[in-house]
């Protein structure tokens, strides 16, 4: 009976209640997304620019990376932080879910690139060791996302089954 009570109280939410939390925390996850891209391309630009070595492998993946970012955390900005707060309805979602497919591809890519940059052992001391800082950081974050899917999908298959 309780648990009944307790969906219930749930559903009883006003929806313009669940909206406002729903935009407050993609609001808060766009604004962190454009510091985290706007700090990694800012430190992507000083690492590069202050290599004194010739490294064309990595030098060339870290402009990758350094104009990937910043055109991230610019779109963020300028493109989906205002949509995200001024307008609602189907055709935000669905723009964004595909902002979101396309920017996960060109992670992948500069990940790969950086990775394969890494490996090539060129003799760039410092933005080498920049290089598998961001590396290190970025792989540990996909795992902590990769456990969260498991867990929530895990999560959904043990409330299907309960009800």
């Amino acid at each position: 009976m309780n648990q009944h009570q307790e969906d219930a109280e749930i559903f009883d939410i006003p929806t313009s209640k669940r909206n406002s939390e729903l935009t407050g925390r993609t609001l808060s996850s766009t604004v962190f997304a454009i510091i985290y891209n706007f700090s990694w391309g800012l430190l992507f630009m000083l690492f590069r620019h202050y290599n004194d070595q010739s490294c064309d492998s990595i030098n060339a993946w870290s402009l990758y990376a350094e104009i990937f970012l910043f055109l991230m955390a610019g779109y963020k900005l300028i493109i989906e932080l205002p949509i995200q707060y001024q307008t609602n309805g189907f055709w935000k979602e669905k723009l964004l879910d595909v902002v979101d497919y396309v920017e996960l591809f060109f992670n992948i890519l500069i990940l790969i690139g950086l990775t394969y940059a890494y490996l090539q052992h060129e003799e760039c001391t410092h933005l080498r060791m920049f290089i598998l800082s961001y590396l290190v950081v970025t792989y540990f974050i996909i795992f902590i996302w990769i456990l969260t899917m498991i867990y929530l999908i895990c999560n959904k298959d043990e409330q299907s089954r309960s009800s």
